[in-house]
């Protein structure tokens, strides 16, 4: 027998959309594709599960049943609340976020307004391109060589994580001071991989020193109450600066 003699049913599913292309074109084709497939989800719900033609069904309901109630009288609710403020009342974790908070009006200012001041000093959009690349990579830079400060295990030369995120800090606030005095291209090159390098080290250790207070029980709840006091100051402070 041709293939043209086939019946419909003997045909290869995969060969299906193609025959159906040649013979009624490509939109009726892939509609009527999509409702094959669209027949398929309606005969699920005439499935119908083994279980229900088991010999033992109600003995099995019945002992599901008593399980269900047994652990129903003996669960306790221990689903935390949606809003935790446990963490605010440390005295370490106020002082954390009023400084973070402080230091956040400004910090972040020439991550958004480096491209804007450059194109105004009249460097070309390849020039822009790249301080944004020099940027993030001192950004990188910054987080694993503060990284490798953090994880050595020297005991004759160990820098405390507090230590490490006040003079990135005080570095970051130092090189934006420096960001108004920038004139050429390469000063701004020159500021893009210092800035990088120290805000990326400062947000490194601004991490790790978190962690080192509230430790891993409470470091998640902290963390969101760090970046909420960093991202108000941000909002507000970056248009004023």
């Amino acid at each position: 027998m041709n293939d043209t003699h086939r019946p419909f049913l003997a045909i290869p599913p995969y060969s299906l959309p193609s025959l159906l292309n040649r013979s009624i074109g490509w939109r009726l084709g892939l509609q009527a594709v999509t409702g094959v497939v669209v027949l398929t989800f309606l005969m699920g719900t005439f499935y119908r599960s083994a279980s229900l033609y088991h010999p033992q069904r109600r003995a099995i309901l019945h002992l599901k049943n008593q399980k269900r109630k047994i652990k129903e009288k003996n669960r306790t609710d221990d689903t935390p609340p949606f809003f935790d403020l446990a963490t605010l009342r440390s005295r370490t974790v106020q002082i954390l976020l009023v400084s973070i908070g402080l230091s956040s009006f400004g910090i972040t200012t020439p991550i958004i307004y480096l491209a804007h001041q450059a194109e105004e000093e009249g460097l070309g959009d390849t020039s822009v391109v790249l301080l944004q690349t020099y940027l993030g990579l001192g950004w990188v830079i910054g987080c694993c060589a503060f990284g490798f400060v953090v994880l050595q295990k020297n005991t004759e030369c160990r820098v405390g994580r507090q230590y490490l995120c006040q003079a990135s800090m005080f570095l970051c606030g130092v090189s934006t001071l420096a960001f108004t005095a920038v004139e050429g291209y390469h000063g701004y090159v020159l500021f893009a991989w210092l800035y990088g390098i120290f805000c990326g080290g400062f947000h490194y250790s601004l991490k790790m020193y978190t962690y080192e207070k509230v430790r891993a029980r409470n470091f998640a709840r902290t963390w969101g109450f760090v970046q909420c006091s960093q991202a108000i100051p941000t909002a507000i402070g970056v248009p004023i600066t």
